[in-house]
């Protein structure tokens, strides 16, 4: 047995190797090894095997540790969680977190959740706090959210600190103007024919169709171009009632929310399909239909607003997705980066409802971080630069048999072998 074996089959024995502490000093197991393992050692021991009032609870956990075969880490990682608990509670967790079968991500996992639920970080309270340093500080302000997004406002994203000082200094600090948004779902006695603009949707009651005009010219292929560009609006929807009447969606919503400032008319599968103001249009229609839908990051448990969001294609643009509102929805800068990247997830339409899709089991050929390449590919072309790198200096290169690289290189093959990585990610997808 080598040294390498011999440490990790140590390691592995968990609760044994701790066990096996009896008897030993500080003093005794420094001179084997570091005074940090050392320390580690019998403060498990004190745990495990050390008298206390909790002496069934002691040995539910060490039967528990022993059954599931926890290595020395995971026992580590288990105290670094019970020791935020008082004593009963931290016994009963540490019995829960040895009963675990597994590894010690599976253990690390189930004790951040228990952790939350037992002992929850405090609410935090509204103040300021400034931290001095040498060449900048720090002003934290802590407040309601409302309070916050109204300072927001008055920040520049080009110049942050300089718009908000002059904004401040000036007494010009301004609230933003809220707007009543209402959401009219469309009615089960309604479906939409097509828009306005499309010759193949029926014409509306209030809409005649306009005279065909007297005579025609077709162009010759060859004179015709083709000119690029947005694809044209095609206009207002046209909805068919139960009783055979043909309304516009403007006339849908003057119908039922006439009073309404800003009226969003929403498909019970597709989504949002129109928008409406009773008094004039608006600007910018597509991005605040997709704000009145999702008023904040349509990623799971991200609360940044709207407003301060990208607007994301939910199938994307390069893959035939449509700038529609039914594919349009708000993603933050990081998660509109790295929606539909493995492992991460990404966002979808349900039902008419957006939501969040987790990921499903990972590919084992996928890189952990996509934008790298996997590590086995590294070593095989840093091998392979190195044998060519030998080759041209006459020297003899080493055998490339399995396990036969280096464990580090500052030479020419680590810079080549760096380059050869994949390139960065792109760019956030569906921003506008």
């Amino acid at each position: 047995m080598n040294l390498v074996e011999a440490h990790l089959r140590s390691q592995a024995a968990g609760i044994e190797l701790v066990a096996a502490v009896a008897g030993l000093s500080l003093d005794h197991l420094r001179a084997w090894g570091p005074e940090s393992v050392a320390q580690s050692l019998l403060a498990l021991y004190d745990v495990y095997f050390s008298p206390t009032t909790f002496s069934r609870k002691q040995a539910r956990a060490a039967d528990a540790a022993r059954a599931n075969g926890h290595d020395l880490p995971t026992l580590m990682l288990i105290e670094r969680f019970t020791r935020r608990l008082k004593q009963r509670e931290a016994w009963d967790l540490r019995i829960e977190l040895c009963s675990i079968g597994g590894d010690e991500k599976v253990v690390a996992r189930h004790a951040r959740t228990r952790i939350r639920e037992l002992a929850p970080p405090p609410a935090p309270k509204p103040g300021v706090n400034i931290r001095r340093g040498k060449e900048m500080s720090k002003l934290t302000v802590t407040a309601p959210p409302s309070v916050i997004e109204d300072l927001r406002y008055n920040i520049d994203e080009d110049d942050p600190v300089g718009s908000f000082i002059a904004a401040f200094r000036e007494g010009r600090l301004a609230r933003p103007v809220a707007q009543t948004f209402a959401v009219m779902e469309l009615p089960e006695y309604a479906r939409i024919l097509g828009r306005l603009g499309d010759p193949a949707t029926p014409r509306p009651d209030s809409h005649p169709a306009p005279p065909s005009p007297g005579s025609t010219v077709t162009p010759h292929p060859s004179t015709t171009a083709v000119q690029p560009g947005p694809a044209p609006d095609l206009g207002d929807i046209v909805v068919q009632l139960s009783n055979g009447a043909k309304v516009t969606g403007a006339e849908l919503i003057e119908r039922e929310l006439a009073e309404e400032g800003l009226v969003m008319l929403v498909d019970r599968v597709k989504g949002p399909v129109e928008l409406h103001r009773t008094q004039r249009l608006a600007s910018d229609k597509q991005r605040t239909m997709a704000i009145g839908e999702q008023p904040t990051c349509a990623w799971e448990n991200c609360l940044c607003g709207a407003d301060y969001a990208q607007i994301h294609h939910i199938t994307e643009w390069r893959n035939g997705g449509d700038t529609n509102p039914e594919n349009l929805t708000p993603l933050c800068e990081y998660h509109n980066a790295i929606n539909g990247l493995p492992g991460r997830g990404r966002i979808v339409r349900e039902n008419g409802r957006i939501k969040w899709q987790p990921p499903g089991p990972r590919d084992p050929r996928e890189p952990v971080n996509p934008h790298r390449a996997p590590r086995s590919q590294r070593l095989r072309n840093a091998r392979t630069v190195s044998a060519g790198v030998a080759d041209s200096t006459g020297s003899a290169a080493p055998a490339a048999g399995r396990g036969d690289y280096p464990r580090s290189s500052t030479g020419p093959a680590e810079s080549t072998a760096a380059s050869l990585s994949e390139p960065g990610p792109d760019p956030p997808r569906g921003a506008h």
